[in-house]
C-alpha cells in the first residue's frame, strides 16, 4: 500500500486501473478479450468480414465540419446501394438542401449534385462538395469508415480495437478516426458517433439510425 496526503490507496485500486487501460489494443499486438475466449484480433477478423459485406443501408444523422475557427453542420439522410448512393444534406453551410446522387460503377460512373434548380457534375462526391462549399469532406472514405471498417486495398497506418473486436481508432488516408459509440441495429453492431481529424479539417458524425441493412 501507498500513503498519499494521509489516505491509503489499496493495491486492488491500482490493479483495477491497469486492467481498465487494457480494454483496447493497438495492432498488431493482440491481447485476450475481457468478454469472451476470443482475442480482440480474432473478433475483429470476423467483424471486418461481416461489415465489409454490407453494401446497402439507410441511415440518418448529423455531420459537423470545422476548420480552425470556422464550422458548419447539417442533418443528413443516406441511402447506400452496391452501385449507387443518395445523400441528402439539410441546411449545410447556410445554403439550404443539397442532394448528392452517385453512380459507382459502369460507363455512367459520376456524381450529381442538385441544389434547387442547379445541377452539377463531378467524378467524386468529394470534388463535387468542394466545388460548392470549399470543404473537402471524405465522403468516399465514409462509405467504409461509417460501418467501422477501413477502406479496402488502401494502406492503414494503425488501428486500435475495443475488447469486443470493434474499431476504436483508425488512421488511414491522412485521417485519424475515433469511434466513440456503437449501437445494435438489426443484429449488427454499427458506429453511432465518430470523430475524424486531418491536417485541415475536423469532422464529427452522429448517426441516429441504421435500417434496411444488407
Amino acid at each position: 500500500m501507498k500513503r498519499k496526503n494521509g489516505l491509503l490507496i489499496p493495491l486492488y485500486f491500482v490493479l483495477a486501473s491497469f486492467l481498465a487501460s487494457c480494454a483496447s489494443i493497438k495492432s498488431p499486438a493482440p491481447s485476450p478479450s475481457l468478454n469472451s475466449g476470443a482475442s480482440p484480433e480474432e473478433s475483429w477478423k470476423q467483424n471486418k468480414t461481416k461489415l465489409s459485406n454490407l453494401n446497402s443501408w439507410d441511415s440518418e444523422g448529423r455531420i459537423a465540419v470545422s476548420r480552425k475557427h470556422e464550422g458548419e453542420s447539417a442533418s443528413f439522410t443516406w441511402q447506400q446501394f452496391p452501385e449507387q448512393f443518395f445523400l441528402k444534406l439539410f441546411g449545410p453551410f447556410g445554403s439550404g438542401a443539397m442532394e448528392l446522387e452517385g453512380v459507382l460503377t459502369g460507363p455512367d460512373k459520376q456524381v450529381i449534385l442538385r441544389q434547387g434548380n442547379k445541377i452539377s457534375y463531378a467524378a467524386t462526391a468529394e470534388d463535387l462538395l468542394y466545388q460548392q462549399v470549399k470543404w473537402r469532406v471524405p465522403l468516399s472514405g465514409l462509405t467504409y469508415w461509417a460501418k467501422g471498417v477501413p477502406v479496402p486495398n488502401q494502406p492503414i497506418d494503425y488501428y486500435v480495437l475495443n475488447a469486443d473486436g470493434s474499431l476504436k481508432q483508425l488512421s488511414q488516408l491522412g485521417w485519424e478516426i475515433s469511434y466513440t459509440k456503437y449501437g445494435s441495429f438489426e443484429n449488427v453492431n454499427l458506429p453511432t458517433k465518430m470523430h475524424l481529424i486531418s491536417n485541415e479539417l475536423e469532422v464529427k458524425l452522429a448517426i441516429r439510425n441504421w435500417k434496411n441493412i444488407k
